[in-house]
């Protein structure tokens, strides 16, 4: 996350009562933070235990492959877990008072629809196919693709993201190019949304003739996120939400991501349950960010009471 204009607090760390302002101080410093505490705490108080831990502290989490994590799965390192806890903050993503659970995630998929054209001098545009207008035609279809609807992860959305096209001091433009990111929810793939893309097309009308890429990835595993939901009903997933209550003395508010995140693949590949559970705070990724300290220190103290139940029987 790049340092963005609007500060009024010290980007680099400052701290005012409970709430420390800075850069990732929410997303997703908090949740490093909150595991290494209660990780460091757990093996000083617990030489033997049963069972394993494994923390994963990775790079390149939201952009755009989560290659750090694809790589732990693809080459075995995680291969055999019975439970996943990725310490996002999932009150401060939601809104929700802390603490707040999420049993799932929609998935997205980042892709591109060029659009050919046929050049002609800007003074005769009827001769020519401007690519420009037909994808700015295709970009308003869009608001009207009909969504599968998820009882939990809601609905997909498709945001325009980068528009391109140029004709110069004065031509038709016969090239355009529109990129998108495509959220989904359980139902939908890649499949699903190039039909949506194809009818928003037909819709348009359009003259220029395209083609729709979906963006290369490393593996194939990587090519996209794809969404995910847990009951909650499962015994280890009971166990965790006991601990939170223990320790919050309150029972969390159960929630659903609506972005993307290495959570979708350990939610989605390893065949085993997920939760998203982190801290409280506001403004991820923009200015004047920060964290509610007090969240951290339960959140340390819930994977720590979380880890007593589990593997010190």
């Amino acid at each position: 996350v790049k340092l963005c204009n609007g500060w009024t607090y010290n980007p680099k760390g400052e701290l005012i009562g409970d709430r420390l302002y800075g850069v990732g101080a929410l997303d997703m410093k908090s949740g490093c933070a909150a595991t290494m505490i209660a990780l460091k705490g757990f093996v000083e108080n617990h030489k033997e235990f049963n069972g394993k831990i494994i923390a994963t502290f990775v790079s390149v989490e939201e952009g755009p492959y989560g290659m750090g994590t694809n790589a732990l799965i693809e080459e075995g390192y995680i291969k055999d877990v019975d439970f996943s806890i990725i310490t996002e903050p999932s009150s401060g993503f939601t809104g929700n008072p802390y603490p707040d659970v999420s049993f799932g995630a929609r998935g997205g998929y980042g892709l591109e629809v060029e659009f050919f054209g046929k050049s002609s001098h800007a003074a005769t545009p009827e001769l020519g196919i401007n690519a420009a207008e037909d994808a700015s035609r295709v970009i308003t279809e869009l608001k009207n693709v009909e969504y599968i609807e998820d009882p939990h992860l809601g609905k997909g959305s498709a945001c325009v993201v980068a528009v391109e096209s140029d004709g110069g001091a004065c031509s038709v433009p016969d090239y355009a190019k529109i990129r998108l990111f495509w959220h989904i929810v359980m139902g939908e793939s890649e499949e699903t949304i190039t039909n949506e893309i194809r009818k928003a097309i037909e819709r348009a009308q359009i003259k220029s003739s395209y083609q729709i890429n979906f963006r290369e990835a490393p593996s194939e595993g990587s090519r996209g996120f794809l969404p995910y939901t847990i009951t909650g009903e499962e015994p280890i997933t009971k166990i965790f939400l006991d601990a939170v209550e223990e320790v919050c003395e309150t029972k969390p508010t159960i929630s659903y991501f609506q972005s993307i995140g290495d959570f979708n693949y350990l939610g989605s590949r390893l065949d085993a349950p997920a939760v998203i559970f982190g801290a409280a705070g506001g403004n991820f990724h923009g200015s004047d960010e920060y964290v509610e300290l007090e969240s951290v220190v339960k959140t340390a103290e819930v994977i720590y009471a979380f880890l007593e139940k589990v593997l010190c029987p």
